[in-house]
Parts: structure tokens; sequence; C-alpha cells
């Protein structure tokens, strides 16, 4: 939301496996960013144990709030 509205990025939320496939089979290089970690996997189990297998974490940031590190991942995408 954040990235969205206040930031103005045109990054894509991602909320299924399916939307995750999507957007890499349009590009060579996928980045994830997240944070909240236990929310995130208790929303979207499936899509976070694939970022977790398909994924290299290459960054976090400690968070002001409990829970609220952000998350940095990056996959080269098969097909790119």
């Amino acid at each position: 939301f954040v990235y969205d509205e206040f930031y103005a990025t045109d990054w894509k939320m991602i909320e299924s496996n399916a939307q995750l496939e999507d957007v890499r089979q349009r590009s060579n290089r996928t980045w994830v960013v997240f944070t909240f970690k236990p929310v995130s996997e208790s929303l979207h189990p499936e899509l976070m144990a694939r970022i977790q297998d398909e994924f290299q974490l290459l960054k976090t940031f400690e968070g002001t709030v409990g829970e609220g590190t952000i998350y940095i991942y990056m996959a080269e995408n098969p097909s790119g």
C-alpha cells in the first residue's frame, strides 16, 4: 500500500502463486519486497513458501514496529 499510494511506484501486489508466475514470465528478474512476515505467511502460506524456495534473500531492514522487518528477495527467471 505504501509503495503504491505514497511513493506511486508501478510495483505489482502479488497475492498468489499464479500472479507471481505471471510477473516472472514477463521479465528476466523478479524482486519481492514485503514486511510483517508472520502476517504474510498466515495469509499466503503457499506463496511465501515458494518465495522461500525459489528466491534469494538479499537484504533485511529492521522495522520500527514489532515484526516490521522489511525483506528484499530476488530471483533470476528461468524464462529470461
